[in-house]
């Protein structure tokens, strides 16, 4: 009898918690607004200037728009994006920069791309007063403008949560430095983010 009677219980509990996450499956797909916390490990460089590529951190706060009963969104945010210029296998100038992306985002199941511009300003550096500038030809730009491509995999983790994984991969437009010189192709980064996002569930 007892063993009938923990079959029921367990049976009905199982069923309950199918029927729960079916239901809010098809919930949370039904969503216009997310926001999230992202982490970024790139490896960066002006392959221009040095061969030497660093590894440089970055975070930022990610939000998203989703255009109603599609798989599209637009993506932007407000990102901190350290890049780097190599001098030897040691020693690297570092950049750090307060970035503006604007992407667009299409989704497949659980795997998304994102492509889009970004706008940075850089605002701290290290390392500037180094040989690579000792002769104080160029200054470093301020403003940079960027292309940025991200391909990930992104699922639910409990409730309105989503876990991420991406690979990306993002490249300035204009050179590193002024005025313009023609051994500054600008700086490139790829590597990978992890992240989490909440999704905010339309209620009508």
């Amino acid at each position: 009898m007892k063993k009938r009677l923990m079959s029921l219980v367990v049976g009905t509990v199982l069923m309950c918690y199918q029927a729960f996450s079916q239901t809010y499956q098809s919930d949370s797909n039904k969503y216009n607004f997310k926001i999230g916390l992202k982490f970024m490990a790139d490896k960066s460089n002006d392959d221009h200037l040095t061969p030497y590529r660093t590894t440089v951190y970055s975070f930022g706060v990610p939000v998203g728009y989703k255009f109603k009963n599609s798989k599209s969104l637009v993506e932007s945010g407000l990102y901190m994006i350290t890049k780097a210029i190599g001098i030897d296998e040691e020693e690297s100038v570092i950049l750090r920069n307060i970035s503006l992306p604007i992407n667009y985002r299409i989704d497949f199941n659980y795997v998304y791309s994102t492509g889009g511009l970004y706008f940075d300003y850089l605002v701290n550096t290290e390392n500037y007063d180094s040989k690579l500038f000792s002769d104080g030809t160029y200054s470093l730009r301020d403003f940079n403008v960027g292309l940025n491509l991200n391909i990930g995999l992104e699922t639910n983790f409990i409730k309105q949560y989503y876990v991420f994984i991406e690979a990306r991969a993002m490249t300035n437009l204009t050179s590193s430095f002024v005025p313009n010189s023609h051994y500054s192709s600008g700086i490139f980064s790829y590597g990978i983010a992890v992240g989490v996002n909440y999704r905010l569930v339309q209620t009508f």
